[in-house]
């Protein structure tokens, strides 16, 4: 998987390359929670203080569906935990460094292990920006993509490429991402 203590992702609907709601299960040990997240990912590389941002938060439901698609329930063994508000701000410095800013708040129906879970959590998601741009830099250097991300990663395409152009007139021309050199 491509994120860390991830077990199970699912992508319940996609509005678009920068849009989703996603069923995630996530775990430890046995320790294991169940998360389902409305992401919107928000480039502003124009800004005056440039940054690009992924807002995210458990959607409110309404007969189980949010927006018309099923929220499946809590995974059996796993606890779902709830997150109101997230944005994870990153302000990038340089090709190969970014200054990660991020708020959240979170809710959960356990006592300790909710609290490890808000708290692992929080450090986890910290990781998403630097991630993301690990992934476009492996399509970008054409690195095998397993077969049943192809679909979703060409669609990401066009804007990757967008933040790429943008990235060049903000850092200058890109030179060696690998850091050898």
């Amino acid at each position: 998987q491509w994120f860390p203590f991830c077990l199970e992702s699912t992508v319940l609907k996609a509005w678009a390359p920068n849009e989703h709601l996603t069923h995630l299960v996530l775990g430890i040990w046995a320790f294991k929670v169940d998360i389902v997240l409305y992401v919107y990912i928000r480039e502003c590389l124009d800004s005056p203080e440039p940054f690009v941002e992924g807002i995210m938060a458990s959607p409110p439901t309404v007969d189980g569906k949010f927006l018309g698609v099923e929220i499946p329930p809590a995974k059996k063994g796993t606890s779902r935990v709830t997150i109101p508000f997230q944005r994870i701000r990153g302000y990038p410095t340089g090709w190969n460094t970014l200054r990660i800013v991020a708020f959240a708040q979170m809710e959960t129906s356990m006592s300790s292990l909710g609290w490890m879970a808000c708290k692992v959590w929080k450090i986890l998601s910290t990781r998403v920006i630097p991630m993301l741009v690990q992934r476009y830099e492996a399509q970008c250097k054409a690195q095998p993509v397993p077969a049943e991300l192809e679909t979703r990663m060409d669609a990401h395409v066009p804007m990757m490429n967008r933040m790429r152009e943008r990235l060049n007139a903000l850092l200058g021309e890109e030179t060696d991402t690998t850091g050898s050199g």
